[in-house]
């Protein structure tokens, strides 16, 4: 695996949980500490993973179809 490829996938999973904790942050209305909580325990990791694969997914089918 090239350097060049790891570093798209852990920021791509960094931007995925950054993007959960946001979303926490908003639901648990500004309180840091819920938020971040939150977005580590086991239905944060879930909404990470299923962004994350979505992403991936998302860029397999615009390459694909020659985008």
């Amino acid at each position: 695996m090239s350097g060049y490829m790891l570093g798209n996938l852990l920021g791509r999973l960094l931007v995925s949980w950054l993007l959960v904790l946001l979303f926490s942050l908003v639901i648990k209305k500004g309180r840091m500490k819920a938020a971040l909580r939150a977005s580590v325990w086991p239905w944060g990791w879930l909404a990470v993973l299923a962004l994350f694969g979505l992403g991936l997914l998302g860029t397999l089918l615009r390459l694909q179809h020659g985008g």
